[in-house]
């Protein structure tokens, strides 16, 4: 018998003002990878994997492509930022449907 395979969702935002975008690679399940994308070399930074959901359609990048504005959830209290991501606000309960 086949195994089943999922293929990995991308999700792309690009900066409006820059020849940049921001990649979320998710899968395997329950991990997404942060990638930068410079459009005018074609060439994809890979950047570190994220134990958790990060909510794509609630994510956005600034327009020089600095800075990318991430929604996401986990269950781990603490992760290991390899210095390129930077939380600027953590470990704040905020209900993700406004209720």
């Amino acid at each position: 018998m086949l195994e089943k395979t999922v293929p990995c969702r991308l999700f792309v935002i690009s900066a409006r003002r820059a020849l940049v975008a921001a990649v979320l690679r998710r899968g395997p399940s329950k991990w997404v990878q942060l990638n930068v994308w410079d459009t005018s070399t074609d060439s994809i930074e890979h950047g570190q994997w994220f134990h958790g959901r990060i909510y794509e359609r609630r994510c956005d990048l600034s327009p020089d492509g600095r800075a990318d504005v991430l929604d996401a959830r986990s269950r781990a209290r603490r992760h290991c930022l390899d210095g390129r991501v930077e939380a600027i606000v953590c470990d704040r309960q905020v209900d993700p449907f406004g209720f």
